[in-house]
């Protein structure tokens, strides 16, 4: 049976690959709407960079919440390993909880980041406004993705 630990950091990468995986879904969809036929006529030389400022702040936005939110972090002594860390106590449960919720809350920011190439790539039915964004926020998943470490120390952080 895993440990709470093992089960935490578990259900992260597994949301995590559902949220990186519904990127790619975006793109399947607006293959199939929006790659025929003629989109909206839209002045993109004002909208895009319109668009990926808008990106940009919602990118630092989460910067911002996980600095904030996981500061609290203590390099491990060695003392415990993964399968010998407890969240038993009250304070581990509540450092896991906010790794949990600030991961969740900032891979929701990075698809905030796809959809907007999403919009605009299906306005304006031109596939290759989609593929920037997608890729910005697969590189933002895959730089915040769910990593032992940085849940063993806020844990341990937590505790100190």
């Amino acid at each position: 049976m895993p440990s709470r630990f093992q089960a935490t950091l578990r259900t992260a990468t597994i949301l995590h690959l559902a949220l990186v995986m519904s990127v790619a879904m975006y793109g399947v969809a607006l293959w199939f709407v929006a790659g025929t036929g003629r989109g909206m006529v839209l002045n993109l030389n004002l909208v895009l960079p319109a668009a990926a400022a808008s990106a940009l702040l919602v990118a630092a936005g989460a910067a911002l919440l996980r600095r904030s939110s996981l500061s609290q972090r203590r390099e491990p002594a060695g003392i415990e390993e993964e399968g010998d860390l407890s969240l038993e106590d009250p304070a581990s449960q509540a450092a896991a909880g906010r790794w949990h919720t600030t991961n969740i809350l900032t891979w929701a920011l990075c698809e905030v980041v796809a959809l907007h190439g999403f919009i605009l790539s299906f306005l304006s039915h031109d596939l290759r406004i989609y593929a920037g964004f997608a890729v910005a926020a697969w590189i933002l998943m895959a730089a915040w993705r769910p990593r032992a470490v940085d849940l063993r120390e806020l844990v341990l952080g937590a505790r100190s």
